[in-house]
């Protein structure tokens, strides 16, 4: 009588026929020799050759697939469908143990970077990227041990480089500190790591025909060493968002040596954290009307949610302490001072909210809201001293992180500068940067007299005003000046609508939801972020 592995090699079962002893290799045809299993987290390990598919009809879609990876515009769309179709094939080719140049030859398509996600997805069902970051995020402390332990030149690298971890409390910048860190420890180039980022970012673009618009592109991003080494060759903004947070908790979060009131700044934050860590610890949260709200390093405005959830309810909170004999919890937290530190936060999370908009333009609201905020951290005469000395400290931040950014800024002549791997016939084509906007224009004397009559034009100075809708009704005065704005505007001041669909991917593509097709996430992300919310 049969068992139940015999019975399935007979049937064809591909994950038990591939370890069976004709399918080995000549001197490794004995049981137990090389006997192929999954790993750990392998979902579809070795699938079956779907249902109404054959081995001859996968090879004709294989065919198909590398003609379609040859053309010079591929349609990625084809090329996704039949790589989703081809998997098994591709699996049990796979498990056969082929030579890499070889393979490489048949599935070319498979050494794409979106393809490697998508392939890791097939087979396992769960997001590359996303299990990457975590998992990078849990081993971090481990790995900041490991980097302590390097001497030498390397040593002295890794400490400067986790140095900037010191002045940001982003999570962003610390994924990149580390991740920098760990190819120094390796004794890796990190700039040819970040060159190859960049060819492909190129190629990328290249696949839509847009490579000539590499150098108009402005990339927003936050200040994380790696990422502001990448796009040395084009155009770079740091993200103004990522910036207030950043000024507020190297700010608020650190005490200052040189600064006598330092440690009573910091108590403002640390004092509220340790009581709502007590009210979750105690359950004291669910005799509250409202939950007391974590201050998140990485979530921004979180200091003033937490300040405000405790300040809005002080009185409750009091009285549930008092009723615990904990009531020394609020010596250094006031009413008073709790209130009148959300009224200050609430400045800048206005700030935040802002530059952070998705669906109008946001730019040009960074030079008003950085002179709305040196006019809010002006000295008062109602100010104690802790707030002059928060006033202080984030003012000096604030100037210290312009200057240093207008110093990173790149020369025109170097923004416009291509990667050595771009062909000397697109260069001398890409330099001509805004030549669409300098030859649109009949002569320079009409240019001058257009650029002179919009400085002398009276544009209104209400709250909302609306600078899409003013600069359409006046295009066809200023033809010129509002090609320049359409190209300045459609810029954005913060890089949070890219992050806000990162997460809602995250949310969309879950364990049980694993298997959606890329278009139909794509359709989701669009649709979550296009309409209307009710």
């Amino acid at each position: 009588m049969m068992n139940f592995r015999t019975k399935l090699s007979r049937a064809g079962h591909p994950e038990v026929a591939i370890n069976s002893l004709k399918n080995k290799r000549s001197g490794q045809q004995t049981p137990a020799a090389n006997i192929k299993k999954p790993r750990k987290g392998d979902v579809h390990f070795c699938p079956n050759i779907p249902s109404g598919e054959t081995r001859d009809g996968l090879e004709v879609e294989r065919v198909a697939l590398l003609t379609e990876v040859k053309k010079k515009k591929k349609d990625e769309a084809v090329i996704k469908e039949k790589m989703q179709r081809t998997f098994s094939l591709r699996r049990q080719e796979i498990l056969q143990e082929p030579k890499i140049p070889e393979f490489l030859n048949k599935w070319p398509a498979l050494f794409d970077v979106s393809e490697i996600n998508l392939e890791f997805m097939r087979l396992t069902t769960v997001p590359l990227t996303f299990k990457f970051l975590g998992e990078l995020d849990r081993l971090t402390d481990d790995l900041i041990r490991v980097f302590h332990t390097k001497g030498g030149a390397a040593g002295r690298k890794i400490r400067a480089v986790m140095a900037k971890t010191d002045n940001s409390e982003d999570i962003n910048v610390r994924r990149d500190c580390v991740l920098s860190c760990l190819s120094i420890y390796l004794n890796e180039d990190l700039d040819t790591l970040v060159k190859e980022y960049v060819v492909t970012i190129i190629q990328a673009l290249r696949r839509y025909s847009i490579e000539d618009f590499f150098t108009k592109l402005v990339y927003v991003t936050d200040r994380g060493s790696n990422i502001v080494a990448a796009p040395r060759s084009v155009t770079r903004l740091s993200c103004a968002a990522h910036i207030l947070n950043t000024v507020l908790y190297s700010t608020i979060g650190k005490p200052s040596q040189e600064d006598a009131f330092g440690e009573e700044v910091t108590t403002l934050v640390t004092g509220p954290k340790s009581l709502v860590t007590y009210f979750k610890q105690t359950s004291l949260q669910n005799r509250l009307k409202k939950t007391l709200k974590a201050s998140v390093e990485t979530r921004w405005n979180s200091v003033h949610t937490m300040l405000e959830s405790i300040s809005c309810q002080y009185e409750d909170v009091h009285a549930l302490l008092l009723e615990r004999g904990e009531e020394g919890r609020l010596n250094d937290l006031s009413e008073d001072t709790l209130k009148a530190m959300v009224m200050f936060l609430q400045r800048f999370k206005e700030a935040t909210k802002a530059l952070e908009a998705s669906k109008t333009p946001t730019l040009h609201l960074t030079a008003v809201w950085l002179d709305r905020l040196k006019r809010h951290l002006q000295p008062s005469s109602t100010d104690n001293l802790t707030f002059s000395s928060l006033k202080a400290k984030l003012h000096n931040e604030v100037r210290r992180l312009v200057n240093d950014i207008k110093e990173r800024r790149a020369s025109p002549t170097q923004r416009v500068a291509t990667v050595s791997s771009a062909p000397p016939e697109k260069r001398a084509r890409q330099s001509e940067g805004l030549s669409d906007v300098e030859d649109s224009s009949s002569s320079d004397e009409c240019t001058q007299d257009e650029v002179s009559a919009y400085i002398d034009f009276k544009s209104p100075r209400e709250e909302n005003f609306d600078v899409l809708s003013w600069w359409k009704e006046h295009a066809t005065r200023f033809p010129n000046v509002a090609h320049i704005a359409r190209l300045i505007l459609s810029i954005p001041a913060s890089s949070a609508a890219s992050e806000r669909d990162f997460s809602t991917a995250g949310f969309v593509v879950s364990e049980r939801r694993s298997q959606l097709k890329p278009g139909t996430v794509d359709d989701i992300l669009f649709l979550h972020s296009n309409l209307k919310k009710h």
